[in-house]
């Protein structure tokens, strides 16, 4: 750097001279233009290879700036020698070029080149400005570089992490990780037991929706309960619409009117004809047999229709989606196939293939057979639904599983509500009707009672001439105690 230094002195950039005359840029001491040809030229064996490509990229810039910019396309670039340095200034107060041990912020103003400036806008006078007699104290640089210095860069962060792995200092389940990850054919084995846990969760929550799905259409088609609160409705429907020729004598019904037997209130506003039909059925169907049997606990009652939360999961299964996620799990199954057996066959005699050989193998193979049986279960549910649409008389191709069992969920619901606050009136008229039949019970055991006059001479006469005794003496004693 000392030959670039001392060439830097002698033809410093900032002694150009920015007075424009004839369309050129005069120089006061040298008259000569130069380009980064010239540059190239003259300066090529005075500095190494390095330290050259620095100064005439520098002196590139500064010659595109200055012919561009300011002087057109005529305009040349004339280099004088550089200012002197300030005599009276101590040399470590004048500013000069650093570089920092960190990389520092940047601190973003417009920098003012004094010899630019008075060269532009002083003519004939010479111009002093503030930043002539401002000098520049000595730094800490370490100092600095700790206050300004920049965040450590992910690089240098992955850098150090990566020289903090290679030694012995990481915990137990972070060892135990960076063993595992040396093993051969490590995703793919990874992905084999990731696979087998969802895979286990995956067929089992759709073998759990296929099979309440199943136990409701069996419920709603086979319970006998459902068809006793059906046909009341059926009943009751066919005496009110009895003067009505389209309506009346109707064999059966469409279930889309079940949702609005709550709306239809009575001739005094309550119950509804929902509630009236709760009441008929516990009537007919519940209390009536308390006579042949012993007396029904109504706690131990059951809704004579499947539960709402039943219906519920039954309205959102979509067979199309099942379809789907079969396919999926299939395909799933089929590349977990390939990526044991990539392991395997490029298994080495010194590579670990134990437990996972024996555990992948009894895998697939009860994995294959579960995907089977559960294929045949989504097609015993599809012919339930069909057959329990068609019991109901609802068209097979036009009906979702959503659309039908919707019907059943409110009605259901509205049932059930009703339901409990019958059971909870027969609760409070039965016990009512045990306290009139306790107080009557005692009412006829007071009349049993019979009352017998007194012997004379006997033990009861002898205890109350006792007590009288006792009362007199008591008294006789208190009086003398008042004298």
């Amino acid at each position: 750097m000392d030959t670039v230094d001392s060439h830097r002195d002698l033809w410093s950039p900032v002694g150009v001279n920015m007075r424009k005359e004839d369309n050129s840029f005069v120089s006061g001491v040298m008259d000569c233009p130069l380009s980064p040809q010239d540059l190239s030229t003259s300066f090529s064996g005075l500095a190494d290879e390095e330290e050259f490509d620095l100064f005439l990229n520098s002196a590139k810039s500064l010659y595109e700036f200055f012919s561009g910019g300011l002087g057109g396309t005529n305009s040349v670039v004339k280099f004088q020698s550089a200012p002197v340095m300030n005599a009276d200034v101590p040399a470590e107060s004048q500013w000069s070029f650093t570089n920092p041990k960190v990389q520092l912020k940047s601190l973003y103003w417009q920098k003012i080149m004094l010899n630019i400036f008075q060269e532009v806008s002083a003519k004939e006078q010479e111009v002093v400005t503030l930043w002539d007699e401002v000098k520049e104290p000595r730094l800490n640089e370490d100092e600095i570089c700790i206050l300004f210095g920049k965040r450590t860069s992910y690089h240098r962060k992955s850098w150090k992490l990566s020289k903090h792995i290679q030694k012995p200092a990481l915990d137990r389940p972070e060892q135990f990780l960076l063993q595992l990850s040396k093993l051969d054919h490590f995703e793919e084995r990874c992905s084999c037991i990731v696979f087998e846990r969802n895979f286990h969760e995956t067929t089992s929550e759709i073998s759990t929706k296929l099979t309440l799905f199943c136990k409701v259409c069996e419920a709603l088609t086979k319970w006998s309960s459902v068809r006793n609160v059906l046909g009341i409705i059926l009943a009751l429907g066919n005496f009110l619409n009895g003067g009505n020729m389209s309506r009346g004598q109707a064999q059966g019904f469409k279930l889309d009117i079940l949702p609005k037997l709550k709306d239809m209130k009575t001739k005094i506003n309550s119950p509804s004809f929902l509630a009236y039909v709760v009441q008929l059925y516990l009537k007919e169907y519940v209390l009536s047999r308390e006579a042949e049997k012993e007396e029904l606990d109504i706690d131990t009652l059951t809704l004579p229709f499947p539960e709402p939360d039943s219906i519920s999961q039954c309205s959102i299964i979509n067979f199309e989606e099942i379809d789907q996620q079969m396919i999926t799990v299939k395909s799933d199954l089929d590349k977990c196939g390939e990526n044991a057996r990539a392991v395997l066959e490029s298994a080495s005699e010194s590579s670990i293939v134990e437990p996972f050989k024996t555990k992948i193998a009894s895998f697939l193979k009860s994995a294959v057979l579960e995907c089977s049986k559960l294929e045949v279960k989504v097609e015993d549910s599809k012919k339930a639904f069909e057959s329990t649409l068609v019991f109901f008389c609802y068209p097979v191709t036009e009906t979702q599983p959503s659309d039908f069992f919707e019907v059943w969920l409110t009605f259901i619901r509205d049932f059930k509500v009703l339901w409990k606050v019958e059971l909870k009136l027969i609760s409070q008229r039965r016990l009512a009707e045990a306290k009139a039949k306790l107080k009557e019970i005692q009412f006829e055991k007071q009349k049993q009672i019979k009352t017998v006059p007194v012997k004379k001479g006997g033990l009861k006469e002898r205890m109350k001439m006792k007590q009288l005794a006792a009362k007199s003496e008591q008294s006789e004693e208190s009086v003398i105690a008042c004298q």
